[in-house]
């Protein structure tokens, strides 16, 4: 709808009476939709490039974190056992 609503303001600016050449509308319509579809591509890419930096960045963390947990709870469970 917006590139049907920018060709006719062109039109308009230019002082010519907006005539629409279906074709070439749906042309320009595919090439909107198909830039669009590879921008949203590019922006996934990144976000799944960031979630795995992040990932990376945080796995030392949890890992130490756990295995303190781990080793916390076989301690007390040793010493309850004793």
């Amino acid at each position: 709808m917006q590139l049907i609503s920018d060709h006719i303001n062109t039109d308009l600016q230019r002082d010519v009476s907006p005539e629409f050449d279906l074709g070439e509308l749906n042309a320009n319509l595919n090439t909107y939709i198909e830039s669009k579809v590879v921008e949203f591509r590019e922006h996934t890419k990144s976000v799944e490039a960031a979630i795995d930096e992040i990932t990376n960045l945080l796995e030392p963390i949890f890992k130490e974190k756990f295995s303190r947990i781990s080793n916390y709870k076989h301690n007390k469970q040793f010493k309850c056992d004793s």
